[in-house]
């Protein structure tokens, strides 16, 4: 007969045997839902030559000077119920996608205005259910940032004032190290 400490012992052993199997067949409670690599944003694809970033969405607008060394394709989308402007960044010679840059504006004198604070609050749901549950916060703003394990973040930041500001999405590659 087995005393009580031996009893304990084989409930531990099954309760860890349990756990390794559960997480072999589910896998980690941690990387439910989480992408396991940003590499663009709606087709777009960091390192994509302007030519093929240009079959993507014909339909985008090419600035060839939109900032700073940079040149972009730009169109408007719905997130939700949200009217967006994505805006895909080139860089270098020849041109490649950098990254991605989505901004969805809160102001009153929009046709159809929802609050900041909403558009905020769909965004990080929308996020957490693509890139796990899990962000990282950066500084004292609304800055949320996720990193796949395989590469590329999503960082959103929020500028409320009031009902009224911006929500911004950027989609970017890691830096190699």
């Amino acid at each position: 007969m087995m005393d009580v400490g031996g009893m304990v012992r084989v409930q531990q052993v099954f309760l860890v045997a349990c756990l390794i199997a559960s997480t072999l067949v589910f896998g980690t409670a941690g990387a439910a839902g989480q992408a396991s690599r940003i590499d663009g944003y709606d087709g777009y694809r960091f390192g994509m030559s302007l030519d093929e970033a240009r079959r993507v969405n014909p339909q985008a607008l090419f600035n060839p000077k939109c900032s700073a060394g940079r040149q972009c394709l730009s169109y408007e989308t719905k997130i939700s119920a949200f009217d967006a402007l994505v805006i895909v960044r080139l860089t270098g010679k020849p041109a490649r996608v950098e990254d991605v840059l989505v901004t969805i504006e809160s102001f009153t004198n929009r046709p159809v205005f929802y609050p900041c604070k909403t558009v905020l609050a769909e965004l990080v749901r929308l996020l957490k259910a693509r890139y796990g549950s899990n962000p990282v916060r950066i500084g004292a703003m609304d800055s949320l940032t996720w990193a796949a394990p395989n590469g590329g973040t999503a960082e959103l930041t929020s500028i409320c004032l009031g009902q009224e500001g911006s929500n911004d999405v950027i989609y970017r590659p890691s830096n190699p190290m």
